[in-house]
């Protein structure tokens, strides 16, 4: 059986500035880049269901994405 991993990286696309990644609806970082690829390393998982959301603005326009993630172990 493989072991179910503690955390993991999360790479997010963007063509805003800013990023703000929230695990399990806590706001965990926020990073600011101009290459748009933000990647958000080490992200800790719980036992169960885990909801990632990415929330960024541009224009007055609020844009969110969310994926989620079993971690059974």
């Amino acid at each position: 059986m493989e072991k179910a991993e503690d955390s993991i990286n999360i790479k997010v696309y963007s063509n805003c500035q800013e990023v703000t990644l929230y695990v399990n609806g806590e706001e965990k970082v926020s990073q600011v880049k101009y290459d748009r690829v933000f990647i958000f390393e080490s992200i800790s998982l719980q036992k169960g269901l885990n909801v990632f959301k990415a929330v960024s603005s541009l224009e007055d326009f609020v844009y969110d994405d969310l994926v989620t993630n079993a971690r059974l172990e």
